[in-house]
């Protein structure tokens, strides 16, 4: 993956050997989070060598007498942020190319370069491009949405605006995959597992949910896409195993894994994947208190947890999901939740308060959390769907930036 560059535009006029000079006070204010570029672009013609570099952090404004480069610049490469300074009409020729883009409906951000938050607004977008490229690189659909999941299947054409583009590939596929593969061939993964408690899940069990795992990973590594979700309930019915298994294992080894063919939870996976190194965990919204919610699915990574054992799929009482406990150092948490039309995004920053399985009534990992009460008020009445993904850490101008460049205004809540 390319690193994100920062453009810089500049008059024909100008003393190159200055803005070269502005450019390496820039660079060593940013260090390693972009590359500031060094071909300077004078005119409308010169943007052409930008379209093969990286993606496009920022505009750079040099000098005063480019307002129209800059605008063409911002409606060609959409950059989240617009960076100036206090010499040669630099500021100056900013406003007056902000205000035309904000009328134009652009969410664009102006920052000055001697602005002590800069690095972090630019480490902050450079996340959200991080989780954006994921993204680009392919999303596999195993099958349509589940079809409750009726505020989380964004339109395509609001995600091929983003340069996202999805694939479809039937459960034909996944089952034919899945019937080539025998038990044997799938005990060779079972080590792996031997030292975990197993409450409900058959050795036979175990080896179907792993044969699942296999067929999904080859469907996958064949295309060279990391992030993809499933239609899993489908699976349930025709194979009697559950996909529970694969999502943990997955999520686990740095793929992007959804569940029930949910397309919005993907961008908030693809978040968490970026901001933290860590996966992300779908929840269902299982319980909602004064100030208290819990996070519950069969489904959480491995990678997240300190112990868990190996539990029958919750609905359907068939299959392997997960029922685990958090790992220690894990106290703090951020809930992403993005509009199935991308326009809102609910940010929370949650303490973690118990993890486990106590409910035999909940899906098999539950997670308790502290929230800030105006959040709960907020779920009950104006909600924007069931799964929310949470990420660890505290990651709010991550997520914040991330909604802004997926065209959404972030409500945040935070203690």
């Amino acid at each position: 993956m390319l690193r994100p560059i920062i453009m810089t535009i500049a008059s024909p006029l100008s003393d190159k050997a200055v803005v070269g000079r502005y450019i390496d006070e820039l660079q060593i204010r940013l260090g390693d989070l972009v590359d500031v570029d060094e071909s300077i672009a004078t005119s409308i013609d010169d943007l052409k060598r930008l379209e093969g570099k990286g993606a496009k952090l920022g505009i750079f404004v040099a000098t005063g007498g480019t307002e129209h480069v800059v605008l063409e610049a911002a409606r060609r490469f959409s950059p989240p942020l617009l960076i100036a300074h206090s010499r040669f009409n630099s500021l100056a020729a900013s406003l007056e190319v902000l205000a035309r883009l904000r009328e134009e409906g652009f969410k664009i951000r102006l920052i000055p370069a001697s602005d002590t938050g800069l690095r972090r607004a630019v480490a902050s977008y450079a996340v959200g491009l991080r989780a954006l490229d994921y993204l680009r690189g392919g999303v596999v659909l195993l099958g349509p949405p589940s079809e409750w999941l009726v505020a989380s299947t964004p339109p395509r054409r609001l995600l091929e605006r983003l340069g996202v583009r999805l694939v479809t590939i039937g459960l034909s596929e996944v089952y034919r995959r899945y019937g080539s593969i025998s038990r044997h061939e799938a005990s060779s993964l079972l080590a792996r597992l031997r030292s975990i408690e197993v409450v409900e899940p058959s050795e036979e069990d175990v080896l179907d949910a792993l044969r699942l795992y296999m067929a999904i990973r080859s469907i996958l590594d064949e295309r060279g896409v990391k992030v993809f979700t499933v239609r899993c309930f489908d699976i349930i019915s025709r194979l009697g195993t559950t996909a529970c298994l694969t999502l943990a294992m997955l999520n686990s080894e740095g793929y992007v894994a959804g569940c029930e063919g949910d397309v919005v939870s993907l961008l908030g996976l693809s978040l968490a994947r970026a901001a933290s190194g860590s996966p992300g965990f779908i929840g269902n919204i299982a319980m909602l208190g004064d100030s208290e919610v819990v996070l519950a699915h069969c489904t959480i990574p491995f990678a997240l947890l300190s112990h868990y054992r190996l539990r029958s799929h919750f609905e359907s009482g068939m299959g392997v999901g997960v029922e685990g406990v958090l790992r220690p150092g894990i106290h703090t948490v951020t809930l992403f939740r993005i509009s199935r039309r991308l326009n809102r995004a609910h940010i929370v920053v949650a303490d973690v308060m118990r993890s486990g399985g106590w409910s035999r009534h909940q899906c098999r990992t539950q997670i308790l959390l502290r929230v800030p009460r105006g959040f709960t008020r907020k779920l009950a009445e104006d909600p924007l769907g069931n799964h929310y993904v949470m990420i660890i850490g505290r990651r709010v101008e991550e997520a914040v930036s991330f909604a802004e460049l997926l065209g959404a205004e972030a409500e945040v809540w935070e203690k």
